[in-house]
C-alpha cells in the first residue's frame, strides 16, 4: 500500500513537472533591449519578424515586464532593477525557441501561442571577462507579459 502511494505521488509531480515546462515558451535573444517605461513603471521588450503577409513589413511582437517591487517605509514606490528581475540559468537545461525557428510559425500560430503560454525572455548576454579580451556568455531567464502584435514596427536603438 505503501509502495503504490508513493508511486503515485510521484507520478502526479512528474506530470506536474512536465506540464508546466509545456506551459512556458523561452525565447533567446542575444543582447536584447529594453525601454524603460516611466508612466507605467515597467520595462518594454519586444523583437520584429518579416511579415508573411505582403501587406506589411514586420509582424512585431510586444512583451512587458511590471517593475513594482511595493512601497518603502515612507510610502513612496519601490521598483526592481534589471539585475534583480533576471536570474542566470545554464542554457542546457532550457528548451528554448530562437528568432530564426518563431519565423517558420505563421503571424497568427505565433501570437496564439504567446498569448496561452508563459512566456519567458532567455536573454544571451556576451560580456568581456579580463583585459586579454576573452569573452564570457552567461545566459538570464526574464518572465515577460505578451502584449500583443503590432504591424510595420521597427525596432531601433537610439
Amino acid at each position: 500500500m505503501k509502495k503504490n502511494l508513493i508511486s503515485l505521488v510521484l507520478f502526479v509531480l512528474t506530470q506536474i513537472v512536465l506540464s508546466q515546462n509545456n506551459d512556458t515558451v523561452y525565447i533567446l535573444i542575444e543582447n536584447p533591449s529594453f525601454k524603460n517605461n516611466n508612466c507605467e513603471n515597467t520595462l518594454n521588450f519586444g523583437f520584429s519578424i518579416k511579415s508573411k503577409d505582403t501587406r506589411f513589413i514586420t509582424d512585431y511582437y510586444q512583451f512587458n515586464l511590471s517593475k513594482a517591487k511595493g512601497f518603502n517605509k515612507n510610502g513612496d514606490f519601490e521598483y526592481y532593477t534589471i539585475e534583480e528581475l533576471r536570474k542566470e540559468v545554464m542554457i542546457d537545461s532550457i528548451k528554448h525557441k530562437t528568432l530564426k525557428s518563431l519565423e517558420n510559425s505563421s503571424n497568427w500560430e505565433l501570437h496564439n501561442e504567446l498569448s496561452l503560454k508563459k512566456t519567458v525572455l532567455l536573454e544571451k548576454k556576451t560580456m568581456k571577462k579580463d583585459s586579454n579580451g576573452n569573452h564570457i556568455t552567461k545566459y538570464y531567464i526574464i518572465p515577460m507579459f505578451y502584449e500583443g502584435t503590432r504591424k510595420n514596427v521597427i525596432p531601433t536603438r537610439l
